[in-house]
Parts: C-alpha cells; structure tokens; sequence
C-alpha cells in the first residue's frame, strides 16, 4: 500500500465512505515536522510560560491557610539548565521567603503539548473530531503541569519546617522530584492521550508491521 491509500468501509458499517489512511512512518515524519515548527513557533518561549505563570499565580495564591506560591519570569539566558520560572514559598506573617526553586515551564509544559499537537494533527481523523481532540488534549497536559507544580509545592513546605524536615516529607520530595524531573510521564501519558483523543488505529495502516516482509496472505 502506497504511504497515503484509501481504505474501503464495507457496505455493512454506517458509512460507506472510504476513509484516508496513512502509513506509520509518514505520520511520524509529518509529526516530527509539525512539532518543530510549533516548537519553534514565534514569542512561544516567553508566551506559555508567563501563561502559565498567571494561571498557578491564581490557583495557588492561597496555598492552605497561611501559605502562598508565586510564579515569576526569569530570563532562561540567566541560568544554566536554560529555567524560565522562579517559585517562591511565603508564610503569612514572614517577612522572607520561605523556599524557592526554578525551573522550566517550556521544557515541562509545552513541548509535551506542541508534541501532543503535532500527533493529532498529522493522524488522519473527521475534522470534528480534531476539533475537540486538540482542546482537551490541551487541557489534560495543563492539569497534569498544575499538579506537578502543587506536588513541588507541597514537598518544597513540608522540608522546610523551622523543626526541621520530617523524613516522610523528604521521602516525598525525593519521590516526586525524581518523578517529575523525567521527561517519561509526561511523553507516556501524550502518548496515552493522543491513543485516547486520535484513535490512531481507525486512520493508520500497520500493515507493514503484521507483515513485515511484505508476504500475500496464505504465501508460502
């Protein structure tokens, strides 16, 4: 079958329509385009993050009773792991910061999305479904960013205690900054999403990998 085909729906399903298909390794290729264009897109470096900076300065601005996170912009230029955010920790009544910690909101947040994206643009669907695969993938990953960012927040209180860091807090800290400072959860579960949203398996051909070698059926 040619990278591009058409698939025949028999005259027994609701549509007779033949749909597109599209080969596993074209759809990659247009992905893998499609990603570093919107990667790459125009004021996305500072846009998304100071999004973002908005968004979790207003979810988190009461953090329990007394406690608040603040999100800043910070020149990736001015630290070595290329950072764009400064998270601050306050308690009410202290005149100083209780913690802080960078990090970057592009690298954690919106590759994963442009990812997301370019997948679901590149596999062949109705464009009604598109239409609402994008924003509720959009959606999922910000949900996904909010609780890294309130699990880093909850660590971040908890180890720093004038008593001293209790040793659950820290366990918790080491967990979760492990956790979520791999790139895997979050390329895992666009890939969980795109299988959800895109149902990949109605529009690409795999015939190349049941029959690798090219074989008709009953060949010997």
């Amino acid at each position: 079958m040619t990278p591009c085909a058409k698939r025949t729906v028999p005259s027994g399903q609701i549509s007779a329509v033949a749909m597109q298909t599209k080969s596993i390794q074209l759809l990659l290729l247009q992905a893998a385009i499609l990603l570093l264009l919107i990667g790459h897109l125009p004021y996305s470096a500072s846009f998304y993050p100071r999004m973002v900076h908005a968004e979790a300065n207003l979810l988190f601005r009461s953090f329990g009773s007394d406690r608040s996170i603040a999100f800043e912009w910070i020149e990736p230029g001015s630290t070595a792991d290329g950072s764009d955010t400064l998270m601050r920790g306050m308690v009410r009544g202290e005149e100083t910061r209780r913690w802080q910690a960078v990090y970057s909101i592009r690298r954690r947040g919106y590759w994963p999305s442009a990812a997301l994206i370019a997948m679901v643009i590149a596999t062949p669907m109705s464009h009604r479904r598109r239409a609402l695969a994008l924003p509720g993938a959009a959606l999922l990953l910000n949900v996904f960013l909010m609780v890294q960012l309130a699990v880093f927040g909850l660590c971040a209180f908890g180890a720093s205690l004038p008593s001293g860091p209790d040793p659950g807090w820290l366990r918790a800290l080491s967990l979760a900054t492990r956790f979520f400072n791999s790139p895997v959860p979050s390329y895992a579960l666009v890939f969980v999403l795109w299988t959800l949203l895109a149902q990949p398996s109605t529009g690409i051909d795999l015939r190349r990998f049941t029959n690798p070698l090219g074989r008709r059926p009953g060949a010997r």
